[in-house]
């Protein structure tokens, strides 16, 4: 499972981890977006822990493209 450590992973690095509800589609757009802007950094099964040097910096890139994107909307 992906996300089985969210709890850990949030207290580590202070982002929270948000799960859609059952039955509501119109909150996986933005989440099925996310993850598109991450592969585009990371491939999939990628170990995060060994890019935390540069996490930080590609959080503000992700967070620059989510914002131009929903504004474009």
């Amino acid at each position: 499972m992906e996300l089985a450590k969210h709890q850990s992973f949030t207290a580590c690095t202070q982002v929270p981890v948000f799960f859609c509800d059952p039955k509501c589609p119109w909150q996986r757009g933005t989440n099925e977006n996310t993850n598109s802007l991450i592969r585009q950094y990371f491939p999939k099964k990628t170990c995060l822990g060994q890019h935390s040097v540069i996490l930080p910096f590609l959080t503000g890139q992700i967070t620059m493209k989510i914002d131009l994107w929903i504004w474009t909307e």
